[in-house]
């Protein structure tokens, strides 16, 4: 199964879990509700002991294979790695402070590492999510980790990637990237969703 399909699959869930057994709107979700997305969108995802003790900044574990937030350290990133996870995504340009070690830092210690460069609200866009999804499919089922600053990039990749990749309707879309760390850049995303 695809990346790409196992996310969507999370968000249908998560999303059906937090609804406090209402009804599903009309949408995407109710349309796959039925079928494989069902199954992964519906697990709660709950921080797992391990990556608490991390103290990731903004961490969200959106589902058992995706964690999202701020920078990592590279004590962080040892750490997961030790956790399982061996590919990570950084959606900062090189040039941010903190950042820019990762790619060094990834050839001495086996695993995988994308830096997508995301420019703040003019890098959210279709484009990129597919970008994304891309990178997303090619760790196949093995955790994954992506980061930025805050985690406010990254959830907002996230809810255009579930959007045109996953087809979730705009409202769930949103959800899933608050869930995923989206804060300030909610409005870019609603606004470019909402023009199709």
């Amino acid at each position: 199964m695809v990346k790409s399909t196992l996310f969507g699959l999370a968000l249908l869930l998560a999303l059906g879990c937090s609804s406090g057994g209402e009804q599903p709107q009309p949408g995407a979700a109710a349309e796959h509700s039925e079928g494989p997305l069902a199954t992964l969108y519906g697990q709660e995802a709950t921080m797992s002991p391990e990556i608490a003790a991390l103290a990731i900044e903004n961490a969200h574990q959106v589902s058992p294979e995706l964690l999202t937030g701020g920078q990592l350290t590279r004590e962080q990133m040892a750490q997961l790695q030790q956790l399982g996870y061996r590919t990570f995504i950084n959606l900062r340009m090189a040039d941010e402070e903190g950042t820019g070690w990762e790619e060094e830092y990834a050839k001495s210690a086996g695993i995988v590492f994308h830096r997508l460069p995301i420019p703040g609200a003019k890098g959210i866009t279709r484009a990129n999510a597919e970008q994304l999804a891309g990178l997303l499919e090619q760790a196949g089922d093995e955790p994954v980790a992506i980061y930025c600053a805050s985690g406010n990039r990254v959830g907002a990749l996230l809810a255009m990637k579930a959007h045109y990749i996953d087809d979730l309707n705009v409202e769930e879309a949103v959800a899933y990237g608050v869930k995923a760390g989206m804060t300030r850049l909610e409005p870019v995303v609603r606004g470019r969703l909402s023009v199709e």
